[in-house]
């Protein structure tokens, strides 16, 4: 499911295109509304913190599923984490779910409706954490990246120990990170 939110003014000015803001954990009652809210405000003409951009809210189904990679076989859960370790058998889906992003999501927002080159990733939680890994293995995927307090607690900090060398081959495309 995704839920889209057009800037003011996008269908009296159609020689215009925009930014696109791909909002993970974008389900109506996920953060999709209070976010739309915040674009929406942040892009008012006396306000002026963002561009007009279109919000592209991604309903989870699994998120313990679509925003985690694959744990190692060394993986150990934290203690604060052994009452929610069920919660967890399906995790290690992210790899599925960046590719649904690239070929599925992306793409139908680009054939329909009127975006720019600009594009960003917005993640907080296990969104965060997914968000940071694709910022890190498919930098060229979005231009920005906002990560809301990344669980980099998955996997022993496998992400975060690892980030150091994905970091060397981060593209020039990648205009900014907010963390």
């Amino acid at each position: 499911e995704l839920n889209i939110m057009l800037p003011e003014g996008y269908a009296e000015h159609p020689e215009l295109s925009y930014p696109v803001i791909y909002l993970l954990d974008g389900g109506q009652h996920e953060d999709f509304t209070h976010m739309a809210g915040a674009v929406q405000y942040a892009s008012f003409s006396w306000v002026q913190r963002l561009p007009p951009s279109i919000l592209v809210g991604i309903a989870n189904t699994d998120r313990k599923r679509d925003m985690t990679f694959k744990a190692s076989a060394n993986f150990v859960w934290p203690k604060w984490m052994h009452a929610y370790s069920d919660a967890y058998k399906f995790a290690g889906g992210s790899a599925n779910f960046m590719s649904y992003l690239e070929s599925e999501v992306m793409p139908f927002v680009q054939t329909h409706f009127r975006t720019n080159q600009e594009k960003t990733l917005l993640g907080q939680s296990l969104a965060g954490l997914f968000a940071s890994e694709v910022l890190l293995k498919k930098p060229q995927l979005f231009t920005n990246y906002i990560i809301m307090s990344p669980s980099f607690w998955w996997d022993n900090q496998s992400l975060l120990k690892a980030a150091p060398a994905y970091l060397k081959n981060l593209p020039d495309s990648v205009h900014q990170v907010y963390l």
